[in-house]
């Protein structure tokens, strides 16, 4: 998983659609991420992004979104 810069930097940085191509989903937590940057992020690398919530007390997320959940 990233937090939410890193999926901006990702589009800003204009990687190739091919570097990502291993990954099913994307999980991105530890702050809000603007729904904007997940359209476009979903867009251009065709991977969904799924959101996770927690704090770094408790040991990182506390849940998520799982691809079964969400096509559920």
């Amino acid at each position: 998983g990233v937090q939410p810069a890193v999926v901006r930097m990702l589009l800003d940085a204009e990687v190739a659609k091919e570097e990502l191509a291993s990954l099913e989903f994307l999980i991105s937590a530890s702050g809000p991420l603007d729904p904007q940057t997940r359209v476009e992020f979903e867009e251009h690398f065709g991977i969904p992004i799924r959101l996770a919530y927690g704090a770094t007390e408790f040991a990182g997320s506390l849940c998520a979104w799982t691809p079964d959940l969400v096509d559920e």
